[in-house]
């Protein structure tokens, strides 16, 4: 058995006439930041810090737009405060 050359994510192997494709794994593309910005969450999570509930007034909009489709390459019309 011989490996054919490969240029994706996927394995090929020949043997004889026949092939031989499997998948192989993603791989791993991981941030630091977002790493540690997760372990921070997390931490703040299991201790009860820096939480707190949701306003009831952005639970009733999320609400109310959750079955609303969303263009994300609408042009956005206004002011926009961040």
């Amino acid at each position: 058995m011989k490996k054919a050359p490969n240029n994706s994510n996927r394995s090929r192997d020949l043997w004889g006439s026949q092939g031989i494709v499997t998948g192989a794994k993603e791989p791993s593309h991981e941030d630091a930041a977002i790493g540690s910005f997760l372990a921070l969450l997390g931490k703040d999570i299991r201790t009860g810090q820096r939480l707190d509930v949701l306003p009831e007034s952005l639970g009733k909009v999320m609400l109310a737009t959750l079955n609303h489709p969303v263009d994300l390459d609408a042009e956005i019309a206004g002011d926009v405060a961040l």
